[in-house]
């Protein structure tokens, strides 16, 4: 049985530039290019904010999957987080 996709697989992955001290600055710059990347059908999303506290991402996770990811056939990855991605 082939169970290769119809067509290619397009990932997309954070900056990895957030951090506690620039979180609120740089928050909806994040989920922007989240939702754009949702709306051109990008199949899978990789948050890869690495320096954010757990609270910090896990708040940013929330929103990604909630407000952007739900509703679309884009899956949304957590680097190395898997209590996070739970």
């Amino acid at each position: 049985m082939n169970r290769l996709p119809n067509k290619p697989v397009i990932y997309l992955i954070t900056k990895g530039n957030a951090e506690p001290t620039n979180f609120y600055k740089i928050r909806n710059d994040i989920l922007h290019i989240v939702s754009v990347a949702v709306e051109v059908g990008i199949n899978l999303i990789q948050i890869r904010e690495k320096n954010l506290t757990s609270g910090l991402l896990f708040d940013l996770v929330k929103d990604a999957a909630a407000a952007v990811t739900r509703d679309s056939g884009t899956r949304l990855l957590v680097n190395g987080r898997a209590d996070i991605a739970l």
